[in-house]
């Protein structure tokens, strides 16, 4: 177990809260939520590895996790050193980026797998909740551009109520603590699982 994965319990386990109510985890589970998801997929390494039928090795994937891990870091600090009447506007393109990874990127190569896990594991919850519906609505309200850069501290996006009748669509907002929740949990929980099945397999091997 890696100190990074340590670092991401801490991040993760801030939103304490969030974990318990929406995410359904016990108390007892929300301050080691990515090492949790390591032992967890290292586990069930075989059901993972026969449920993976990505044309992208696992490998790639993890490097790609690293570097965009690195290059939120790196915009975040880049942020800082704009003008504050400039930073929701440029933070806009480091929010799309974001969304990408945490909702598309890891949709079918992982959360889709580990939400056949049981249900009793922190890695089926955290996926199972990461593709529930209100959070598919963010995503596609990014896909098709219905969305306000959060300068205010609310992110407002337009979501469809029925597929395929613009008319339902509906003005919807979320807090810019929970929206932050969404991304750390999500890149938390690719970081982590990804990591775990590298080296599953490489041991394997």
């Amino acid at each position: 177990m890696t100190n990074y994965l340590i670092s991401l319990d801490q991040q993760i386990g801030e939103y304490n809260s969030l974990l318990i109510r929406d995410v359904k985890l016990n108390p007892h589970e929300t301050g080691k939520v990515a090492t949790t998801i390591w032992s967890e997929v290292a586990k069930n390494i075989d059901t993972i590895v026969s449920l993976y039928e990505d044309k992208v090795s696992i490998d790639n994937r993890l490097v790609q996790m690293h570097n965009f891990i690195a290059w939120n870091a790196t915009f975040s600090q880049f942020i800082e050193t704009l003008p504050t009447d400039l930073r929701a506007n440029v933070g806009a393109t480091g929010l799309v980026v974001n969304i990408y990874y945490s909702f598309v990127y890891l949709k079918d190569s992982l959360f889709q797998i580990l939400s056949k896990l049981s249900t009793q594991t922190v890695s089926a919850r955290c996926s199972n909740y990461l593709l529930a519906p209100n959070n598919k609505a963010i995503r596609n309200a990014f896909s098709h551009g219905n969305w306000i850069a959060p300068g205010n501290g609310i992110l407002t996006y337009w979501a469809r109520e029925k597929w395929g009748d613009p008319s339902s669509l509906q003005e919807r907002q979320m807090k810019e603590r929970e929206f932050d929740f969404l991304l750390r949990l999500s890149r938390g929980v690719g970081v982590a699982a990804f990591d775990a099945m590298h080296l599953s397999i490489t041991k394997n091997v």
